[in-house]
């Protein structure tokens, strides 16, 4: 059996990466695209820490899925 929801990332321009829910429900796929952006590949502290909270957030949802 599939997943129902499961956490995906797409690279986007500028380096970023987008974070959105991929939903699988009574054979039907949506997509939830949540507006949450973190940098592909941090260069500096402050870049790390805007990622931190977003990164944080979807490990824990995804732990409890």
């Amino acid at each position: 059996m599939k997943e129902p929801i499961k956490f995906r990332q797409k690279k986007i321009k500028n380096e970023f990466i987008s974070l959105y829910l991929e939903i699988y429900y009574k054979g039907i796929r949506k997509y939830d695209f949540l507006n949450w952006y973190i940098k592909a590949n941090p260069t500096n502290s402050d870049e790390r820490e805007n990622n931190t909270p977003a990164v944080a957030a979807v490990t824990a949802i995804n732990t409890r899925i």
